[in-house]
C-alpha cells in the first residue's frame, strides 16, 4: 500500500460536506478567535504569523473545543502545533488550499496523521493514486527534452575525461583549485557576479534553486521516491538508517570494515602521505603546522582589554600592597605592564600545583569568570599549563555522590538509551536520568542559534518520558552555587529513594506564616530560590519547625483561573507524606476557589508521575522553552527574561551603550555580550472546583 493510500485510510475527518458546513461559519469563527489572537499580515495579504495570547490561550482552547464538537467531532487537539494548523486553516482558507491538480478548485483535503493536522496538496477527489500519477506525468512535460540532454552531456564528459560530471576528474579538480587561489578577490566577485547574471538569464533568478522549473523537478524526483512532497521526520530517520547500513555494507565488502577509517591498509596510506606531505605521521606533530595551529588559536580569542577587564583588576583587591604601587605609577604603558606581570605571578603562585596542573575551579570562583574565559585570560598573558588535567568535572561529583548513596546500576555518557542522544547518568532502575548543563556551552549568542538551541533540553526530556524515564537538568550555576547544590543533593537521594528522615502530614500542625519566614524556607529547600512573592503562604510545621511550605497567588500569566499555586517545597533530605494534599485542602477549605492554576518546571518535574496528580489538577497544555540570560564576566548567576524587556533595557547599567529602539531585545542583549540559555519548559496545570 503506498503511502498516499495510507494517509488517506488514516485521516480522522476530511469529508467535503463538513467543510462546506464550516465555512459558512467561517465568519463568525474568524470574529471569535481574533479577541484570542494576533494575526501578522504580509504586503501581499497572505498570513505571515500566527500567534496566540498566551495568557488567553486556556480559554481559547476551551472556546475551540466548543467549535470542533459542532463541526469536526474527531479533532482532538493533543499540542500547540495541531492548534497552529487549525487556525490557519480558518484564516488561509481563501487563498492558499485549493486542489493544486490543474483546472481544480476544490479546497484541499484537512487531515491528521502521526505528524499531528496536515493539510493535503489535493482535494479528496484527486488524492487517488491515478490523479497523483498524471500529475506527476504534467509536471514531467517539461523536463523530457533535458533528460535527453543530460543523457548525451554524460556520454561526452566520459569520452572526454573518463567521468559523467567534469569535476570528477582529479586533474580538473586539481585545476580548479589553482586557478581560485590564483585569483584575487575582486576577480572571484567578479566570476560570482557572471554567475549570477547567467542564472538571471537563465532563470531569471540569482540561485538555480529559486526557479520553478527546478523546483518543479525537485518536487516530481520527492514524488517518485516518497510519493509525497517532502518527507516526515520518522520516514527520514527510517531512510537515513537504511542509507547508513547501505554505507556499512559497501564498506564492508570494499575494505572489511563499517568505517573506512578502521581499515589497517586505509591507515597506513593516511600515514605515508603525511610522511611524504609533512615529515611526521600526525600533521600536527610538524612544527610549522604546530606553529599555525598556534597562531590560528591565538587570533581566535579576542584581545582583553586590560585597562576595561574587571577580572584582572581583581588582584587590587585581593593585595592592597599592590594596589597602592599601581595607583603610584603615572604612565598609562606602565600600569598596564604592571597589572600584567602581577597577574602572570600570582595566578601562576597560586593557581598552578607542583604539576603545573591549573586549578580552574578555584581561579572561576575567585576571579567570577567562566572556565572558557579562564582559558583565554592563561593564553593572553602566555602563562603555560599542563593542558591534560585540570577543570574539576562537576559531572563526576554528580556520579561520585549518587555513588556515595546509591549501589545499583550506574550508566555513564550513553547513547543508547534516547538515540541519537545522550545522556550524561542513566540509572536504569529507577528510571532516572540526570543532564549536567554547563551554562557556557548550553548557551549562545547569535540570533541565528535560537532555532538550534531552544527545543534543544526540551527535546531530550519529552524522548524519556515516552520511555517512562524522568530526566533532570542542573544547570551548571546551579551545582556550583553550595545552597543549591544541596536541594539538588536532596531531590536525587528522593528519587533514588533513600531518603531517612519521614513526616507524616496527620502529625504536623498548619500554621499561616509571613513572607520572610517563606522566603527563607524556599531560599534553602527549592532550587528556584527564596523571592515567595505571594499572598497566601501555609506551613505544615512540627513544634518550631518548619516542615512543608505551599503558597497561592493571583495568577501572574491566566485570566482564566482565580489563584496560582505559586510554589511547594519540604525541608530537603526530608520525605513528608500527605503535607501537598493536607495543605492543599486546607486551602480549599478556607478559601473556597473555583479555579487553581500552577506551573510544573520541567528540569526537574516528570509529566508521567507528579505531586498534581494527587491533588485532582488536570493536565491543560505544555508551555514553551523559557529563556535566561548571564554575562560571561559573571557566570553563575542567571536572570530572567523579564529582568530584560526592551523597555528596561534604555537604562539598565550593562545595556544603555547598546541600546538602539529599532532593535530587538534578543539583539540588544547579545551586542551586550550577554548569552542565552533555554530550559525545558513547563507543564501547565488547572485544578477546578467541583459543582455541586
Amino acid at each position: 500500500m503506498s503511502s498516499t493510500q495510507s494517509n488517506i485510510q488514516n485521516l480522522k475527518f476530511k469529508k467535503e460536506e463538513i467543510v462546506k458546513n464550516f465555512m459558512n461559519e467561517c465568519q463568525k469563527v474568524k470574529e471569535d478567535l481574533l479577541k484570542y489572537s494576533e494575526v501578522f499580515i504580509d504586503k501581499n495579504g497572505n498570513i505571515k504569523k500566527f500567534k496566540t495570547k498566551h495568557s488567553l490561550y486556556p480559554e481559547l482552547k476551551e472556546k475551540l473545543y466548543q467549535y470542533q464538537n459542532q463541526f469536526f467531532n474527531k479533532i482532538i487537539f493533543e499540542s500547540n502545533q495541531e492548534l497552529f494548523y487549525f487556525l490557519l486553516y480558518i484564516f488561509k482558507q481563501d487563498c492558499e488550499f485549493k486542489c493544486r491538480f490543474p483546472g481544480c478548485n476544490k479546497l484541499r483535503v484537512l487531515g491528521k496523521n502521526t505528524a499531528g493536522i496536515r493539510i493535503f496538496k489535493f482535494c479528496e477527489e484527486h488524492l487517488k493514486p491515478e490523479y497523483i500519477n498524471f500529475y506527476k506525468s504534467y509536471i514531467q512535460k517539461n523536463t523530457e527534452v533535458d533528460s535527453e540532454i543530460i543523457e548525451k552531456r554524460k556520454l561526452t564528459n566520459l569520452k572526454k575525461y573518463g567521468v559523467e560530471v567534469p569535476t570528477q576528474n582529479s586533474e580538473i579538480k586539481n585545476k580548479i583549485k589553482k586557478t581560485w587561489k590564483e585569483k584575487n578577490k575582486n576577480e572571484i566577485k567578479k566570476i560570482v557576479a557572471k554567475r549570477e547574471q547567467a542564472f538571471l538569464e537563465k532563470y531569471n533568478v540569482k540561485n538555480p534553486m529559486q526557479a520553478k522549473e527546478i523546483q518543479d523537478k525537485v518536487k516530481l524526483t520527492f514524488f517518485e521516491k516518497y510519493n509525497d512532497y517532502w518527507i516526515k521526520s520518522d520516514e527520514y530517520k527510517l531512510r537515513k538508517e537504511e542509507i547508513q547500513n547501505k554505507i556499512k555494507k559497501t564498506n564492508t565488502e570494499k575494505y572489511g570494515v563499517e568505517y573506512p577509517l578502521q581499515s589497517k591498509e586505509i591507515q597506513d596510506k593516511i600515514k605515508k602521505k603525511n610522511l611524504e606531505k609533512y615529515g611526521t605521521v600526525v600533521p600536527s606533530k610538524n612544527p610549522d603546522i604546530k606553529n599555525k595551529i598556534k597562531e590560528s588559536i591565538q587570533k581566535s580569542i579576542p584581545q582583553i582589554k586590560l585597562d576595561k577587564s574587571k577580572h584582572l583588576f581583581k588582584i587590587l583587591d585581593i593585595n592592597p600592597e599592590i594596589k597602592d604601587k599601581f595607583n603610584s605609577i603615572q604612565s598609562s604603558e606602565e600600569k598596564y605592564k604592571f597589572l600584567v606581570n602581577e597577574n602572570i605571578k600570582f595566578i601562576t603562585e597560586s593557581f598552578l600545583d607542583q604539576n603545573n596542573i591549573f586549578k580552574i575551579k578555584e581561579f572561576c570562583e575567585l576571579y567570577k569568570v567562566h572556565p572558557s574565559n579562564a582559558y583565554k585570560i592563561l593564553h593572553q598573558l602566555n602563562i603555560d599549563y599542563n593542558k591534560s588535567a585540570g577543570y574539576s568535572n562537576s559531572e563526576k561529583e554528580i556520579v561520585d555522590f549518587i555513588k556515595s548513596i546509591y549501589s545499583g546500576e550506574i550508566i555513564e555518557n550513553s547513547r543508547n538509551i534516547i538515540s541519537p542522544y545522550e545522556l550524561d547518568i542513566y540509572i536504569p532502575e529507577k528510571n532516572l536520568a540526570i543532564e549536567f548543563d554547563g551554562l557556557f556551552w548550553h548557551s549562545f549568542n547569535s540570533k541565528s542559534q535560537v532555532k538550534e538551541y531552544k527545543f534543544k533540553h526540551l527535546k531530550k526530556t519529552q524522548l524519556c518520558e515516552k520511555k517512562g524515564i524522568n530526566l533532570l537538568h542542573i544547570f551548571e550555576n546551579e551545582w556550583l552555587d553550595p545552597i543549591k547544590r544541596e536541594v539538588w543533593k536532596s531531590v536525587l537521594a528522593y528519587k533514588l529513594g533513600v531518603i531517612n528522615r519521614k513526616y507524616y502530614a496527620r502529625k504536623l500542625r498548619i500554621v499561616e506564616i509571613d513572607s520572610k519566614l517563606a522566603s527563607a524556607f524556599f531560599e534553602e529547600n527549592h532550587l528556584q530560590g527564596g523571592n515567595a512573592n505571594a499572598k497566601i503562604k501555609l506551613a505544615l510545621v512540627d513544634k518550631n519547625n518548619i516542615i512543608s511550605v505551599m503558597t497561592f497567588s493571583k495568577p501572574r500569566y491566566s485570566k482564566v483561573a482565580q489563584y496560582e499555586l505559586i510554589r511547594f517545597a519540604s525541608l530537603k533530605y526530608t520525605a513528608c507524606v500527605g503535607c501537598a494534599q493536607k495543605l492543599f485542602k486546607y486551602f480549599i477549605e478556607k478559601y473556597h476557589p473555583e479555579s487553581v492554576v500552577s506551573y510544573a518546571n520541567r528540569r526537574w518535574a516528570f509529566k508521567n508521575k507528579n505531586i498534581y496528580q494527587k491533588l485532582g489538577f488536570e493536565f491543560i497544555t505544555e508551555a514553551e522553552p523559557n529563556y535566561y540570560y548571564f554575562h560571561p564576566s559573571d557566570p553563575f548567576k542567571l536572570y530572567h527574561r523579564s529582568q530584560f524587556q526592551k523597555h528596561k533595557l534604555r537604562n539598565h547599567k550593562e545595556t544603555k551603550d547598546f541600546f538602539d529602539p529599532s532593535l530587538t531585545e534578543t539583539e540588544i542583549m547579545f551586542n551586550s555580550g550577554y548569552r542565552r540559555i533555554y530550559d525545558a519548559g513547563n507543564l501547565v496545570y488547572m485544578w477546578r472546583a467541583k459543582k455541586s
